[in-house]
């Protein structure tokens, strides 16, 4: 029997009433994977100001100087644009696809070439989101 039905069965009410039968309870264990993808979703999104998003309700491009719009809020790194939060999920992804990728290859131990071509490929990403990231964070900062 399980510890849970055993807490019941031994609860002050279930003493007194001993001939009622409690089914076995049977908890399956849920499956790790989509798990670990539903947390990695949730963080993205909340790492890439999706709650600002819901709760501001930011504009997507503004008026930046003379006669062009911009996607960033120059000069202010506490406020973001929806396009900057679409920018860096998008940076986030690839960066983790990227970690996923390179992880992935060591799994292709027996297969060298296919293991390479995606450590390579894995690589390219990290290193596409990571200097992404920095351009976006320069854009803002240095914005004149």
């Amino acid at each position: 029997m399980s510890k849970i039905t055993n807490r019941i069965r031994r609860a002050p009410i279930f003493r007194r009433l001993k001939g009622i039968y409690i089914p076995h309870l049977r908890l399956a264990r849920p499956s790790s994977a989509p798990i670990v993808v539903l947390l990695i979703f949730a963080s993205i999104f909340i790492l890439s100001g999706g709650i600002y998003d819901i709760m501001e309700k930011p504009l997507a491009v503004i008026p930046g100087s003379e006669q062009y719009w911009t996607f960033y809020v120059p000069n202010d790194i506490s406020r973001q644009t929806l396009n900057e939060s679409l920018i860096a999920l998008f940076l986030y992804a690839a960066g983790i696809s990227g970690f996923f990728l390179a992880y992935w290859s060591t799994r292709y131990v027996y297969r060298p070439r296919q293991a390479s071509i995606l450590l390579l490929i894995g690589t390219v990403m990290i290193v596409f989101a990571f200097f992404g990231g920095l351009y976006v964070l320069g854009q803002k900062l240095t914005a004149s």
